[in-house]
Order: C-alpha cells, then sequence, then structure tokens
C-alpha cells in the first residue's frame, strides 16, 4: 500500500512538529530525548524536504504558468483595446461621411428597406457661447470656484427668455446621425 502524498500544509505541519519536539529536547538534560529528537530530525529531513523540494517545484511551475497567463491577457487586453478603439474610429469616420452626404443632398431623413436614416438635432441644453471673461458678467451668470467660470446654465435660461448679457449668445443645437 503506497502512502498518500502530503500537501504543503501537511509538511509545514509535520515541520512544526518536528520543531517544537527539538525545543522540548533543548530544554531537558534527558539524553535520550535528545537522540531522539536528531533521530525524528534526520528522518523528517531526508523524507519531508524531498517531498518539499518537488512540491515547491510544482508550486513554482503552476507560479510561474499563471504568471505567463496573466501577462499574455494583458498583452491580448492591449491588443483588443487598440482593436476597439480602431472600429469606434471607424464607425466615427464613416457616420461624418454619411452625415456629410445627407447634409449636402439636404436630406434630413433617407429611407431603404433596411434602415432609416435622419439627421436630428443634438438633444440636451443649448449649447452656450461666452466669449468675455466670466469675471466681466454679472454676479447671477457667474460661478465662483477658486477660479471664476460662466454660470452656463443660468446664462442660458436668460437668453432663453429674451434677456440680453454682453458677449452671451445661444447657439445653435449640433446634429448627428441616427441609424436605425
Amino acid at each position: 500500500m503506497t502512502e498518500a502524498k502530503k500537501s504543503m500544509f501537511g509538511i509545514v505541519d509535520d515541520f512544526e512538529a518536528v520543531n517544537r519536539l527539538i525545543e522540548e529536547a533543548d530544554g531537558t538534560s534527558d539524553e535520550s530525548l535528545r537522540r531522539e529528537a536528531d533521530s525524528v530530525l534526520d528522518a523528517f529531513t531526508k523524507e519531508i524536504l524531498g517531498d518539499f523540494g518537488g512540491k515547491a517545484d510544482n508550486y513554482a511551475r503552476v507560479v510561474q504558468a499563471a504568471d505567463n497567463r496573466a501577462a499574455a491577457i494583458k498583452e491580448e487586453k492591449k491588443r483588443l483595446d487598440g482593436l476597439q478603439k480602431a472600429e469606434e474610429r471607424k464607425v466615427k469616420r464613416l457616420k461624418d461621411i454619411l452625415f456629410y452626404a445627407m447634409d449636402t443632398l439636404g436630406l434630413d431623413k433617407y429611407v431603404t428597406d433596411l434602415h432609416t436614416f435622419t439627421l436630428a438635432k443634438d438633444g440636451g441644453a443649448l449649447p452656450v457661447e461666452v466669449s468675455i471673461d466670466a469675471k466681466l458678467l454679472p454676479d447671477d451668470y457667474r460661478v465662483e470656484e477658486l477660479k471664476v467660470t460662466a454660470d452656463k446654465v443660468a446664462i442660458r435660461w436668460a437668453l432663453a427668455e429674451g434677456e440680453e448679457i454682453e458677449g452671451c449668445k445661444l447657439l445653435e443645437r449640433g446634429r448627428s446621425l441616427r441609424i436605425r
């Protein structure tokens, strides 16, 4: 019958037991206990350290393999990030060309058997252009932090209500291409 191989934890447990036996033997004057401890240590060294060496080598192989896989995944992630960015640039470029063509031809909407193309105004708040230094704006239209900036939300509301603010005007919404 073959003895089951010990795990790394089993080897460490055995080592700690032998260590305790050696400490007990060192603290006594009983010569027979010291000889027994030396004998156990020799047997442990021959049996367990051989097992430990093999186990340690196997652990090292697993660690190296995992490290190599992690490095390969990191490289693959970089490669895929590059591919993603390239595809995103391609989508933008193709949509820009289609947008330009439809805009030049005066087509706000075009329907095919497969898709509907629409040039639509961007949603959200109207863009605001502030062409003067924010410090020159009235207090109601500034937000003071560490630096003074224009309060574009307040300016947008005031301009939409017909108020005139020097250096500020509402801009047209941008347009984007939607494909369904």
